[in-house]
């Protein structure tokens, strides 16, 4: 299932450089991804281990902001985008990540009705 759609760019990409370097990214964001929601449900069972603020940001970056970023990411490898240019949007995208985790993370604890909606309180970290 994970490696569906990379079958795809194979059709789609003619140049081979850029079907590896897209290969490159997906394999490296799908790792980023389930390191982040490991690192999510580890500290959500372990009521006793809490992450640190840097940890925290580092789980939210691989775990939030991860398939934007990789779309991102494609998209500039596509465009030839020059390392800057990629660097600033990855930065970019990581900070909308971590803006939406926050937020959505003190709802769960401030908000009533998100509660309702959920189904329980603080169910994230």
């Amino acid at each position: 299932m994970y490696f569906a759609p990379m079958l795809q760019v194979q059709n789609y990409i003619p140049k081979p450089e850029q079907a590896l370097a897209l290969q490159r990214i997906y394999n490296e964001e799908m790792a980023a991804i389930h390191f982040g929601q490991g690192w999510d449900i580890y500290w959500h069972s372990q009521k006793n281990s809490l992450p640190s603020q840097a940890q925290y940001f580092q789980m939210v970056e691989n775990k939030t902001a991860c398939l934007p970023r990789m779309t991102l990411r494609m998209i500039s490898e596509l465009t030839g985008q020059d390392a800057d240019t990629t660097k600033k949007i990855v930065h970019f995208v990581n900070m909308m990540g971590a803006a939406f985790q926050i937020a959505d993370d003190v709802m769960a604890v401030e908000s009533d009705d998100y509660r309702k909606e959920r189904g329980s309180f603080c169910e994230d970290i």
